[in-house]
C-alpha cells in the first residue's frame, strides 16, 4: 500500500492519502474551489535537451529526466502537485542522478544542486527571488515550514553560490557569518519578505 502525505501544502489539517489516485482527486477538487495552498518557489530547473526524454533506470525506479519524473512514491506525488520545471518535482533519486552522473550534471549549475539538496534533505518548500538595486542583482530567500531560520542564497565573486542563515525572530545572522550587504538584505527581508513567509509557512489553527 502506498501512503502519501501532502504535508503543509494545504490549509487546515494535513491530509494523508492511500494512493496517488486519491491525491489526484483531492487536488482536482481543491483546484475547483481555488484552494490549493502551495507556497511560491521562484526558481525553475533548466529545460533539458529532447534526447533526454526517455526512461533511465535508477535502482528499482524509472526516471524521465526531461519531464523531471520518477516512479518512486515521492516522484509520483510531486508530479501531481508541481508543474513543469518546478524544482520541487525532483525526488532524491533524480537529485543523485543529476548531481553525480556526468551525463546529466553538466546541465545543472551550482545553485540548482544546492537548492535541490536543501529542498530534499532540509524541507525547504518556499523560495523567493529578490534584488538590492545597485548592489545585488539577484539573491534568493528560502524557508521551511514552522521554522524561524531562513536561508539567504547569494552569488559569490567566483560565480559560485553560498547560503547564509538568518533568524526572522531574533533578526540576526548566524554566528558563523554575515554576508556582504547584510544590513540591506535584513531590511529587505523585514520590509518585503517576512510577512509573505509567515503567510505561507506559519502553523495554522483549524
Amino acid at each position: 500500500m502506498i501512503i502519501i502525505a501532502a504535508r503543509a501544502l494545504f490549509k487546515g489539517k494535513i491530509p494523508v492519502f492511500k494512493s496517488v489516485d486519491e491525491l489526484q482527486n483531492y487536488r482536482d477538487n481543491i483546484l475547483k474551489h481555488g484552494g490549493l495552498y502551495i507556497p511560491p518557489y521562484d526558481y525553475q530547473l533548466p529545460k533539458l535537451p529532447k534526447y533526454l526524454n526517455k526512461i533511465v533506470r535508477y535502482k528499482s525506479y524509472e526516471i524521465n529526466p526531461y519531464n523531471y519524473t520518477c516512479t518512486c512514491d515521492m516522484g509520483k506525488k510531486n508530479k501531481i502537485l508541481f508543474p513543469g520545471n518546478d524544482l520541487r518535482r525532483v525526488c532524491r533519486h533524480q537529485y543523485s542522478l543529476f548531481k553525480f552522473n556526468e551525463k546529466f550534471n553538466k546541465y545543472f549549475n551550482e545553485l540548482s544542486i544546492l537548492l535541490m539538496k536543501n529542498y530534499l534533505y532540509h524541507g525547504e518548500q518556499m523560495l523567493l527571488k529578490e534584488k538590492i538595486p545597485g548592489k545585488i542583482e539577484e539573491f534568493y530567500v528560502g524557508a521551511r515550514y514552522y521554522m524561524d531560520w531562513v536561508n539567504v542564497y547569494l552569488p559569490q565573486s567566483d560565480k559560485n553560490w553560498w547560503n547564509y542563515g538568518y533568524s526572522l525572530e531574533e533578526k540576526r545572522w548566524s554566528r558563523t557569518s554575515e554576508p556582504k550587504f547584510g544590513k540591506e538584505i535584513e531590511e529587505k527581508i523585514e520590509s518585503d519578505i517576512k510577512s509573505l513567509l509567515k503567510k505561507y509557512l506559519t502553523r495554522r489553527k483549524d
